[in-house]
């Protein structure tokens, strides 16, 4: 399954690559920086209807990161829903970490993904 990203340091956006592993879990695998936007403008990949993974969400030893600031993890916006990349956080009791949204500013607390939805439309800007 592909979703789109933003980069928090750069603010370009890409394509993530989740595989299903178990009837439960995902699993982040690859990123793809979108080559085809300097051709053609945009790159689209249609779903149809309002999909979401749902269960634990992990990040493949293999993974090389975010294409753009190489970051190995990730973050879902509680207001827009974007999924942001970023640096892998370990949450211990008492301690909370905030984050902010490349796309929309949001600033909120780190918390435990539980589900990721997958828009219609992933048009990639190649901006």
């Amino acid at each position: 399954m592909f979703t789109k990203c933003i980069c928090t340091e750069t603010r370009k956006e890409f394509l993530m690559r989740f595989e299903e592993i178990g009837h439960t879990a995902w699993q982040l695998v690859d990123t793809y920086e979108n080559p085809l936007a300097a051709f053609f403008g945009t790159l689209s990949v249609q779903t149809f209807g309002d999909q979401k993974l749902s269960g634990e969400f992990t990040v493949s030893p293999d993974y090389k990161g975010c294409p753009f600031c190489r970051a190995n993890s990730f973050f879902v916006c509680g207001s827009c829903g974007l999924p942001n990349c970023n640096e892998s956080v370990t949450l211990t009791d008492g301690k909370s970490v905030s984050v902010s949204c490349a796309k929309c500013g949001n600033t909120g607390e780190l918390c435990p993904l539980e589900e990721l939805s997958l828009a219609e439309d992933y048009s990639i800007n190649s901006k």
